[in-house]
């Protein structure tokens, strides 16, 4: 009856501990499958899992394994690579280092409980056997995972680059994960649990000082990459600057060349009295009016300004752009905001359509409306089709210098993310759509 309790308790914990895997990994990664097919094949690894490891402890006496361990990993690593846009060993990886992140910390509470009890003269071994008080700590660590998985997944979700960017170092702590399991799992042997609270201690102070060296690391590398999407922006907000000046110098042209041409249809009709050749000249300078003119596009001076150079630039290039645009006046972004957000937007579109072969159709998209607090930018373009990968939710650069290009993305994803709100792309053979939702007004 006890051991029937104590395994049913052992199946739950683990089942437990392969749903919570499951959803870090969700949150990590995209989802390559339908949600239907997520629901079903994770439920099936739950009980395959589960039933394989309470089958392993009923037919063992080693109620921890480091073997079982790794298997279990091979299996929901499989799992994770088919449901999720992950590298298999990208998914192994992190879900042995969950898995045996915990076993780690279960080993040392179970040997930290067992000299104590020894201090004061009880039965010391009562969770390292199949027993009432082991199952009880079993449930406890499964209220420890379900109430701590959502936060940790919320975490994962805004920080995917970041765990995408370090996955590569993870291997070393792995090697250092599986060499302390090896050696502190001892504690189910008689006889070595008290030796091994020392060392115990020893390790507690070599993973703070391994931990420290990693966060310290992890800071340098994150100011180092809001430094470069900082002096990205600065280009911008340059290059921003040199178009107002060169819009301002057109527009004093412009004013110029106007007054000549009142001049010239004042002498015209003096000297012909001609409405024929009046209307001809005026047709012609209407056109080249036309072609030079500024659009109130937002209601907004430095927006306007932005998309009215966008739009000429991607005219001369021979793209053709459509404008869907609404009130923006009271938008909250700050003006360097603003500049690096839609100069990187439009920029990525218009370079997009510039890779077009001669004759193929270059068009853009442009949507940017109001919906009560939220701004909703869109912009769509023409592409060449071909795959793009993706980091987390961004899609990777596809120049050949990575080191100086990608950081548009990461400077849009920054943006959105201080307005609260979330990025969706869509890929298409011959197309790419950007839509961005910020709370951008009061």
């Amino acid at each position: 009856m006890v051991k029937g309790f104590y395994f049913c308790c052992e199946f739950f914990f683990t089942a437990v501990k392969v749903w919570t895997t499951l959803k870090l990994a969700g949150a990590v990664w995209e989802p390559r499958r339908k949600s239907w097919v997520e629901y079903v094949l994770c439920n099936t690894a739950v009980l395959i899992i589960s039933g394989l490891n309470m089958v392993n402890n009923v037919t063992s006496k080693v109620l921890f394994s480091n073997s079982a361990l790794i298997i279990h990993s091979l299996l929901l690593a499989f799992v994770v690579g088919i449901l999720y846009y992950c590298r298999y060993r990208d998914a192994f990886s992190m879900i042995l280092l969950f898995w045996g992140m915990q076993a780690l910390v279960d080993l040392f509470l179970q040997n930290l409980v067992y000299v104590i009890l020894d201090i004061g003269n009880l039965q010391s071994n009562v969770l390292q056997n199949a027993t009432i008080p082991r199952a009880f700590y079993q449930l406890m660590w499964m209220a420890i995972l379900l109430l701590g998985m959502k936060p940790v997944c919320r975490w994962g979700q805004h920080r995917r680059r970041e765990v995408e960017k370090y996955r590569n170092k993870a291997w070393v702590l792995l090697l250092l994960l599986l060499i302390c399991l090896v050696y502190f799992q001892r504690i189910y042997v008689p006889g070595f649990s008290e030796g091994l609270m020392y060392r115990w201690c020893l390790f507690l102070l070599g993973s703070l000082l391994l931990g420290s060296t990693i966060l310290a690391y992890m800071a340098m590398q994150k100011e180092r990459g809001n430094a470069m999407v900082l002096q990205q922006n600065m280009k911008v907000l340059q290059e921003e600057y040199r178009t107002a000046e060169r819009h301002v110098k057109e527009m004093e042209i412009q004013r110029h060349d106007y007054r000549k041409h009142i001049q010239a249809i004042r002498e015209l009709v003096i000297e012909t009295g001609g409405a024929q050749e009046v209307l001809a000249y005026l047709e012609e300078t209407d056109r080249w009016l036309q072609k030079s003119r500024y659009r109130n596009l937002v209601n907004h001076s430095l927006l306007n300004l932005v998309l009215n150079a966008k739009c000429r630039e991607a005219e001369v290039s021979g793209i053709s752009v459509q404008c869907e645009t609404g009130d923006m006046s009271g938008l909250q972004l700050t003006q360097t905001e603003i500049v690096a957000l839609f100069f990187n937007v439009l920029d990525n579109a218009i370079e997009a359509n510039q890779a077009l072969n001669e004759g193929e159709e270059r068009w853009i998209k442009l949507s940017c409306l109001r919906r009560g607090k939220m701004m909703v930018l869109s912009v769509a373009n023409a592409r060449v089709g071909q795959k793009l990968n993706f980091t987390g939710k961004i899609p990777k650069t596809t120049k050949a210098d990575k080191k100086r290009h990608g950081f548009g993305m990461e400077s849009i994803r920054l943006i959105v993310e201080q307005y609260e709100g979330h990025m969706q792309i869509e890929e298409q053979d011959r197309s790419f759509t950007l839509t961005l939702y910020l709370k951008g007004f009061g």
